[in-house]
């Protein structure tokens, strides 16, 4: 997978070894780089104990814009980011569209200027699935296309990085502009 997120332009980053193993003890570690790369911080939940509110902690030191979906006060999901929201040090979206266009607007027009990407057979066969309906439930997407959920999620990973689809919300995806994408010869 690191050999394909790099062939499609893509950057994978580690402070451990190929196949460390992931422990309880590298995520602020990771958070740290994910902060550290962001120009801006989106983060659409975080419980009250949640590692994300590391990433948000890392942001604010560094001066990252970061921003939240506010969600319901009697979900324990949401009380860590709206403590957050509360005392103004991050922002809620309140308009997704608005928020893309704000700080995505240059982002998106050099993304459509640029060539389109080159699917592979089973990338082809998501966008395709895809283009009839527009934004897909992950589930409902791995059920219609018949393929391990792992699979897909990978082949999902992928077409982010190419520009093909985005993460709407939590297991949802959307084609995005690139949707006229080339197969892969």
């Amino acid at each position: 997978m690191i050999e394909q997120i790099v062939a499609a332009g893509g950057l994978v980053i580690s402070e451990y070894k190929l196949g460390e193993q992931p422990s309880k003890y590298t995520f602020p570690q990771r958070n740290r780089i994910i902060a550290g790369l962001a120009d801006v911080l989106f983060l659409p939940e975080a419980g009250e104990k949640s590692g994300s509110l590391i990433t948000v902690q890392c942001a604010l030191t560094n001066n990252i814009p970061v921003y939240a979906t506010p969600g319901s006060i009697f979900a324990p999901t949401s009380r860590g980011i709206l403590s957050y929201i509360e005392s103004g040090q991050v922002k809620p979206i309140i308009d997704f569209h608005r928020f893309l266009a704000t700080h995505f607007a240059a982002k998106i027009s050099s993304m459509l200027d640029s060539p389109l990407p080159i699917l592979t057979d089973q990338e082809q066969k998501i966008v395709s699935y895809m283009t009839r309906n527009q934004t897909v439930a992950f589930q409902e997407l791995a059920d219609a296309i018949r393929l391990d959920t792992q699979e897909v999620m990978q082949i999902l990973t992928m077409l982010e990085i190419k520009g093909a689809v985005t993460q709407e919300g939590p297991g949802r995806y959307m084609l995005t502009m690139h949707s006229q994408c080339q197969r892969e010869r």
